[in-house]
C-alpha cells in the first residue's frame, strides 16, 4: 500500500532543539512529539513512526501539521484543561468533617464523603482527591503491652 507522506522541513537549529527536548522535557507527551519530528528527519515511514512512538496516524498528522504551521513552539503548547472535580464544591464540609474525625482508610473516608456530598468515589479516586486537598495518610503506631516486672527480671536471670 503506498502512504501519503507529509513534507516536513527542520532546520538544524530546530533539529538541535528537538533533539534536547526528546529526551529533557518534563511532560512525557510533549517528548513523544519530539520523539515524532525526530523519526521524521530521520525518514521513517509513517507507519513505522506511529508503531514506535505509539500513536495513531490522525495523531502523527496533526503533529506534522502543527509543526508546519507554528514550528517547535507549536509542538511545546499543551492545552489541555481537564474538569473540575465534583468534591471541590463540598471541600470545606469534607475538610471540616475529617478534621473534627479523620477516617482510618480510605475505604472509610470514600463512605463519610458519599454521606456527606452523595457523591461516591472508588478508593483511588478518593486518595487522590485528600492527597490534592493536603491530607496525608498516618499509620498508627502500637502500643507496647503492660509489662509483668517480676517476669521480666525472670527472664533476664535465665537469659
Amino acid at each position: 500500500m503506498e502512504e501519503k507522506m507529509i513534507k516536513v522541513e527542520i532546520s538544524p537549529k530546530d533539529l538541535a532543539r528537538i533533539n534536547d527536548l526528546k529526551a529533557n522535557h518534563p511532560v512525557d507527551n510533549i517528548r513523544v512529539r519530539m520523539l515524532v519530528l525526530w523519526l521524521k528527519h530521520l525518514k521513517t515511514k509513517h507507519g513505522d513512526i506511529c508503531r514506535i512512538a505509539k500513536i495513531s496516524r490522525p495523531t502523527l498528522a496533526n503533529y506534522l501539521k502543527l509543526f508546519s504551521s507554528g514550528g517547535v513552539d507549536a509542538l511545546l503548547k499543551w492545552n489541555l484543561k481537564g474538569q473540575p472535580s465534583q468534591l471541590d464544591a463540598h471541600s470545606q464540609q469534607i475538610v471540616a468533617d475529617f478534621d473534627l474525625r479523620p477516617p482510618s482508610s480510605l475505604a472509610e473516608a470514600g463512605d463519610r464523603i458519599e454521606e456527606l456530598t452523595g457523591l461516591k468515589r472508588s478508593i483511588p479516586q478518593v486518595s487522590k482527591y485528600l492527597s490534592r486537598i493536603s491530607f496525608r495518610r498516618i499509620k498508627a503506631g502500637s502500643a507496647p503491652g503492660k509489662i509483668d516486672p517480676d517476669r521480666q527480671d525472670e527472664f533476664k536471670k535465665n537469659f
